[in-house]
């Protein structure tokens, strides 16, 4: 059994599928379990879809039920939720301010970047940009989840987008003031060398920046992936935890080393298990065996 087990309940708005209330008991039981048996504090869970807060009752269920059965087995019980940022009614709100201290809460807005940079790509089915209703709702997200850093941005950038990497960042850090951001490239596109000199070149911008700030070390902290560079042995031995002390759970139950296997299988060659019946450990050994040695980049 894994240390630290997350929970990623998956409403997919594409597919209209959503977790039932017994699932996410039962999805919270087998981690809180599994947190009993490898004798840990703690057990996560991240809560994304999908839009999650399209079901406000189901995202408040697993908060709930999350820090009961910590409280049974004297647990701390952890959470994050990834958010397009576009839903903030008085529901939502009062679910953030009534446990973002006891469900330790951190939301993570998903969003690109400035309104032009994100509209290429974030669009509502009529075809228009969803950057004016996120910039709507991002001070009352501040005011309830910025105090001890629960509200972080989280961006995509592909080739397009990758050259305003850097004007990005400042939008997010000088004009929204939202110190934790992060930035990820795009696994799906087809990389060229000229992509990763673009890429260097607007990280050290970035770098240059931070430089110039007063606190230095806690501006390192807050951007990623610049903070893995004060965290020598943070990925000592593997690249990821998938399949060691990560998870994802789906609607319905099923288990899989991480989303990026469930998005991307659909002959659910490395469906490892469910909830009810546990992990084949026979599928998982090779995730336990898998370390930076099996890479096929160099190590440098």
């Amino acid at each position: 059994i894994a240390n630290n087990f997350c929970v990623h309940n998956c409403f997919e708005t594409h597919n209209k599928s959503k977790m039932t209330i017994e699932t996410i008991r039962k999805s919270l039981e087998y981690l809180c379990e599994n947190c009993i048996k490898i004798n840990d504090n703690t057990f996560h869970a991240m809560i994304f879809g999908g839009e999650p807060l399209l079901f406000p009752d189901l995202v408040e269920e697993i908060f709930e039920y999350g820090v009961k059965l910590a409280k049974k087995y004297n647990k701390i019980f952890t959470t994050s939720l990834v958010t397009n940022g576009t839903i903030l009614n008085d529901k939502i709100k009062n679910i953030f301010l009534k446990y973002r201290n006891i469900a330790n809460l951190n939301v993570q807005l998903s969003v690109d970047g400035t309104e032009e940079i994100h509209n290429m790509y974030r669009k509502f089915a009529n075809g228009n940009g969803s950057f004016k209703l996120i910039e709507k709702n991002i001070e009352q997200f501040k005011e309830i989840l910025l105090e001890n850093n629960k509200l972080s941005i989280h961006g995509c950038c592909n080739k397009k987008s990758l050259p305003f990497l850097f004007e990005n960042y400042k939008f997010f850090r000088e004009i929204w003031q939202i110190p934790r951001i992060w930035f990820l490239p795009i696994h799906s596109e087809i990389w060229e060398e000229n992509d990763v000199i673009t890429y260097e070149k607007e990280l050290n911008k970035v770098k240059d920046y931070i430089l110039n700030t007063d606190n230095v070390l806690q501006e390192i902290k807050n951007f990623a992936p610049l903070d893995r560079c004060l965290e020598y042995d943070s990925f000592s031995s593997a690249p990821c935890g998938a399949g060691k002390n990560f998870i994802t759970i789906c609607a319905n139950g099923d288990i899989y080393p991480c989303h990026h296997f469930y998005f991307n299988d659909p002959d659910k060659t490395l469906l490892l298990g469910n909830i009810w019946d546990g992990i084949d450990d026979y599928k998982r050994e090779i995730f336990l065996k898998y370390d930076n040695n099996d890479l096929s980049c160099k190590k440098d």
